[in-house]
């Protein structure tokens, strides 16, 4: 039994999904769409503001807060669903069998405070890609360009392109 948690799956490829699914190499420019379309120019000018920060961490969920907080789950979902898919069309596109990502905390009234679940959030991805393949390794990664694989979901993986 422990032999066979420590095989590789080997039809399962795991990704990073900008940068490699989606041509663009950070989020901030859907992250900037859905504040436009949701909110209109406040929130696009304050987006534009924060594109100077880079995309660690910090800044990530700086721009998770902006584009989102205080708008109803529903409403967020509507853009996203209405509007983001045009961008991606031109982008990449693959069939996915499972997407991981961050979580929005929705309090009880529906609304979005802004806030995401994740503390650390490549390392809560490296964990729920980790319990996904439940001890066996991914076969294939595909990580963006000069992206530091040691700390994120692709070290899990047998052969990262």
């Amino acid at each position: 039994m422990a032999m066979e948690s420590l095989t590789t799956n080997s039809s399962s490829v795991v990704s990073e999904f900008e940068g490699t699914l989606l041509k663009n190499q950070d989020s901030y420019s859907y992250f900037m769409l859905v504040a436009y379309e949701v909110s209109g120019l406040i929130r696009f000018t304050i987006m534009l503001f924060l594109d100077v920060l880079g995309y660690k961490n910090a800044a990530l969920k700086l721009m998770i807060f902006v584009a989102t907080a205080g708008f109803r789950e529903l409403e967020i979902e509507r853009v996203a669903r209405a509007v983001l898919p045009k961008f991606y069309m031109d982008d990449d596109h693959l069939g996915a069998d499972e997407v991981i990502g961050m979580e929005l905390i929705v309090n009880g009234f529906g609304f979005v405070p802004g806030l995401i679940r994740e503390v650390d959030i490549d390392q809560s991805v490296l964990n729920r890609v980790g319990n996904m393949f439940d001890g066996r390794r991914p076969h294939l990664g595909l990580a963006r360009p000069a992206k530091t694989i040691s700390t994120t979901f692709l070290s899990l993986c047998e052969v990262i392109l």
